[in-house]
């Protein structure tokens, strides 16, 4: 594949975390990252995550470790996210493809992302929402507040094709 040229990886979806769900937990002052996802098919969804270290929620593949198979088909719903990104600027959610050394995939890895109906208040980055390296992916219908006088957007896509970004909830 595109992250590590001429190889590939053989799992077995039904020992590999294939139809998790994480829903209704709370993540306060974490050191780090509420939920890492590098599984597929499942849902994260009606969480409250506040005052992570980093973004709250990252749904990507780990390429310096590929023990597992890049993630698609995951639903992200229904969160409330608050004050993400203490530690480092970035978004309350990042969906991203990677390559070695934990940087962006040149080609589109994770695939059929849904995130909508999800919080989001006081995070860091530049944007709420970060994609990057995924295709298939769905924005829909999150309720996004800005830090008061910061320069801050709600989606960045970065080398994705096939992301809809439906700030109404039309599609969602």
């Amino acid at each position: 594949g595109p992250c590590f040229p001429g190889a590939d990886l053989a799992v077995n979806r039904r020992s590999c975390g294939w139809g998790f769900e994480v829903r209704g937990n709370t993540f306060r002052e974490h050191r780090s990252r509420a939920v890492i996802c590098s599984a597929g098919g499942g849902v994260i969804a009606d969480n409250r995550m506040a005052s992570s270290s980093l973004w709250a929620i990252e749904v990507s593949n780990d390429n310096d470790w590929p023990e597992g198979p890049v993630p698609q088909a995951t639903v992200i719903e229904g969160n409330r996210i608050s004050s993400s990104g203490r530690a480092l600027p970035s978004p309350a959610i990042i969906v991203s493809g990677l390559r070695k050394g934990r940087h962006a995939a040149t080609a589109p890895t994770v695939s059929g992302i849904t995130v909508r109906g999800n919080e989001i208040r006081g995070w860091s980055g530049r944007s709420a929402i970060l994609v990057r390296a995924a295709r298939d992916v769905l924005i829909a219908n999150n309720d996004v507040m800005p830090v008061p006088g910061m320069d801050q957007g709600d989606v960045t896509v970065q080398a994705s094709p096939d992301v809809v970004v439906d700030y109404f909830g039309a599609t969602g």
